[in-house]
């Protein structure tokens, strides 16, 4: 081979070294910004930063005031920037247009899911859709461009059906007649001359009569009578079938007032799904039904100190609490400060407000109990557990599960993590004594849903099940 050769050779292979090596060291340098990298782009318009996609992706507009998306982290163009008005919406991340009003909705992959030519195009809410504008008139289409509804209303609610928000109901207003529409445009709720507002989530909608408000349901049947300022779904704490409605009236408040305004006060009530009053209006709106009889509520006659009640408003207990807060049904949190008002003290009673922990800085924050009284607390990022208004476990854990029926204290011994496991009952009779003591990475799924196991030391399976009918069951089959 001649020299010359063998010297374009050695030059080619350096060339290509040199190459592969500034790939890499450009791969490991930090991220350039958006302006390093594109630097005629001069403005954030807005973050679409909604669950479950945060902040995934920016829209930015360049010096011509042309929008488009991008990727948040890598910057990669996702819709090109074209155009003048550009904006997110919905929980699957669509943007939608209105330019020269042919408006537009298109995915995050870039594709063009509907168009057409409205007067307007606003996203209604990050659930239920878009409204389409014409004519001074409003309609409503899906984010995949189905039409619900034309636009010839004067106005549209929307109110979502379920927790998924994936069903809803539209109130429209038209004429000074209110109607319902389900999510496929079907009219539920014929017009009529009452006004109906949004209640919330679910089957029921508030509707006014004389300046008062009482609720009907999805058949225009009357549950609640119209005779309360302001009606409003309740807030579910547990159990979602223990569904109410927080009914309010106002009454001057004598105590607070001015010479050129009234001021009123509002107290409130709540009336089972079934039409049955339950608390009387003397509380504030912070209602919340924690059970079939019981509610958690705020006194405005005793420096509005929460109180857990039963249905007929009576206190199951007599100190007041700065903080009531569900555990389960039979079990509740409970926080306020020290006489010294310096550090704030949790505590748990249970339903009929009989201390379960009392109050004590040994521990930080309670975050969780078993229908029989074990509590979880935790202190400085360590967890343990106490019962029977006594520590069993101290706070020395890594993490404390309840499981499908049993207690599970993850710890590192040895550089190696460690469960101890026993049954809700186990451990608390025997005060947290009695555990089994098992390699964290032995924990194998079963497929019985209500059952885990562990590889005991032997090699065989440990079964632990939330009763005993499951355990036979799976080692019968084992």
């Amino acid at each position: 081979m001649k020299k010359s050769n063998l010297i374009w050779i050695i030059l080619i292979i350096l060339c290509v070294f040199s190459l592969i090596v500034f790939n890499f060291i450009k791969k490991k340098r930090p991220d350039i910004s958006f302006e390093e990298k594109y630097p005629d782009y001069i403005e954030v318009i807005n973050f679409y930063s909604k669950y479950p996609f945060e902040k995934k992706f920016i829209i930015k507009a360049n010096e011509n005031g042309l929008s488009g998306v991008y990727e948040n982290k890598t910057d990669k163009e996702i819709i090109p920037p074209k155009y003048e008005h550009l904006e997110a919406c919905g929980k699957e991340i669509f943007f939608y247009t209105n330019d020269d009003k042919l408006h537009r909705i298109i995915d995050h992959h870039n594709n063009i899911v509907f168009q057409a030519k409205y007067d307007g195009l606003n996203c209604k809410t990050k659930w239920c859709g878009f409204e389409t504008v014409k004519k001074g008139k409003v309609g409503m289409v899906t984010f995949t461009g189905r039409e619900i509804l034309k636009p010839k209303y004067d106005e549209i609610q929307c109110q979502s059906k379920n927790k998924p928000f994936d069903d809803f109901y539209y109130i429209v207003k038209k004429k000074n007649k209110y109607a319902v529409f389900d999510y496929n445009g079907k009219k539920i709720v014929p017009f009529k001359k009452r006004k109906l507002q949004n209640a919330g989530d679910g089957d029921y909608f508030a509707f006014e009569k004389n300046n008062k408000m009482g609720i009907i349901n999805t058949k225009g049947e009357i549950i609640v009578s119209p005779e309360y300022s302001k009606v409003n779904y309740g807030r579910m704490s547990l159990n979602d079938s223990d569904k109410y409605f927080v009914v309010c009236n106002y009454e001057n408040s004598t105590s607070i007032s001015n010479s050129t305004n009234k001021i009123f006060a509002e107290r409130c009530g709540s009336i089972d799904i079934s039409g049955e009053k339950h608390l009387p209006l003397i509380f504030m709106q912070d209602i919340l039904r924690v059970s079939k009889d019981h509610y958690i509520i705020r006194d405005t006659q005793n420096n509005h100190k929460a109180f857990i009640v039963d249905k007929h408003g009576n206190k199951m207990h007599n100190k007041g609490y700065d903080i009531i807060f569900p555990l389960n049904e039979k079990y509740f949190r409970t926080s306020e400060y020290d006489n010294n008002q310096q550090k704030r003290l949790f505590s748990v009673i249970d339903i009929n407000g009989t201390e379960a922990l009392s109050p004590s800085d040994s521990f930080n924050i309670i975050d969780n109990a078993t229908d029989n009284g074990l509590i979880k607390i935790e202190k400085d990022g360590k967890y343990g557990v106490a019962f029977n208004n006594k520590i069993i476990a101290l706070p020395i854990y890594n993490k404390v599960y309840f499981y499908r029926g049993h207690v599970m204290l993850l710890f590192e011994e040895n550089g190696k993590k460690y469960y101890n496991v026993a049954s809700f009952e186990d451990f608390a009779n025997s005060e947290g004594k009695t555990v089994k003591k098992y390699l964290a990475n032995r924990l194998k799924k079963t497929e019985n849903k209500k059952c885990f196991k562990f590889v005991n030391d032997n090699g065989n399976d440990d079964v632990f099940c939330e009763n005993k009918t499951d355990i036979t069951e799976i080692s019968g089959n084992q």
